[in-house]
């Protein structure tokens, strides 16, 4: 729900239905109009203040940290997701083969496919995982804005119109904050406005070192020899900071292979060392041991998961099989298709569907012969 009042399916059912006739044809043609305006000529900001505005949710993190979500108004998201869905190859070829995050088919499973073979190498001794500070909300504006002139000339409108000007933030209670700096989360042209601004400082970091890198978004991952990798985390810190991305040592991982560990806690002085591995996008990055381990501690959980499915389902079969269909089988999929050979590791989920949730839905004993 926006400042409007009006949530994404009310707008839907007047844009699309026929209950509204005219009415709903005129609301489309209006906002076509006005995006065809936004991303062809200046706007004076004042004019479209309203449709900038935004609540301003505090969602509290584990670490005991604040971070700022912006619930903005509804037609921006449809104007701005009209306007990606036409120029989503642009803003692809804009952000370089490094940044994944724009648009490209299953970009993370890419980062994480590209990684893990870069730290195979024998030649690499480590790979930093990076990161930021608050990163969506203290990117520069100014950066991203003169460099999408050049780097994507067929959004820079749009995106100048939509973001040179302070956006207000509404806080509940009655406090209104001015927005400057960084992207509205929530708002589908901050993925591609962040991951331009950015832009720079990659290609600067490719001049500087030899380092392997591959981002998504504001997480950067490096993997190289730890000299040569040094100067790439040397030249991140120095030169991030002048577009607004401050990586924070203190929440970096360096996965190390074991003959390196001592030398890297020399070259790393101050940085978390991992000689097991570490999360990298949800995945794994690391020595076996450290994939075993991590594999099995979500699939216990997601074996508590199709053991609580299966009970539901005694009573709601067919609301049980959308969710398993829809959602919950969606959850190790993805480590599926990322992570090698874990077929074993992922026995006791088979077993949980084969010998619970499916007799429960649909009052049959499954064979294995059936499974296959």
């Amino acid at each position: 729900m926006d400042s409007s009042g009006i949530d994404a399916n009310g707008f839907k059912r007047v844009l699309t239905s026929k209950s509204f006739k005219k009415s709903g044809i005129n609301l489309c043609e209006s906002l076509a109009t006005l995006t065809r305006k936004l991303c062809t000529e200046a706007v004076d900001p004042l004019t479209i203040e309203p449709l900038l505005a935004n609540l301003l949710i505090p969602l509290d993190k584990e670490s005991g940290e604040v971070r700022p979500i912006g619930v903005g108004e509804v037609i921006r998201r449809i104007i701005a997701k009209c306007f990606l869905k036409v120029l989503k190859q642009d803003v692809v070829e804009a952000s370089g083969a490094m940044q994944v995050c724009t648009g490209q088919k299953s970009g993370s499973e890419a980062a994480v496919h590209f990684m893990r073979n870069i730290f195979e190498d024998d030649d690499t001794d480590a790979a930093l995982l990076v990161d930021a500070s608050n990163a969506f909300n203290s990117l520069n504006r100014a950066a991203p804005l003169h460099n999408i002139r050049i780097l994507c000339p067929t959004i820079a409108m749009f995106a100048i119109n939509t973001y040179r000007a302070p956006a207000r933030l509404f806080v509940l209670g009655g406090i209104e904050l001015k927005s400057s700096k960084g992207t509205t989360q929530g708002n589908p042209l901050a993925m591609s406005l962040n991951a331009i601004g950015v832009q720079l400082l990659i290609t600067i970091l490719a001049g500087c070192s030899s380092t392997r890198q591959c981002w998504y978004a504001d997480d950067a991952t490096g993997a190289d020899a730890l000299e040569e990798f040094r100067k790439w985390w040397d030249q991140l810190v120095e030169d991030g900071p002048l577009l607004g991305y401050y990586p924070n040592a203190k929440k970096c991982w360096l996965v190390v292979k074991p003959e390196k560990e001592r030398a890297a806690q020399d070259v790393f002085a101050g940085t978390k060392t991992n000689t097991e591995g570490q999360k990298h996008l949800a995945a794994a990055l690391g020595l076996r041991e450290y994939l075993e381990n991590y594999i099995g501690s979500q699939v216990a959980k997601w074996v508590d998961e199709v053991t609580s499915l299966a009970e539901l389902a005694i009573s709601q079969p067919q609301a049980c099989h959308a969710a398993f269909t829809f959602g919950l089988r969606h959850h190790w999929s993805y480590f599926m298709r990322t992570l090698p050979d874990i077929e074993d590791l992922l026995e006791p989920l088979e077993l949980a569907i084969t010998e619970l949730l499916i007799p429960s839905l649909t009052e049959h004993t499954c064979s294995q012969a059936e499974r296959i």
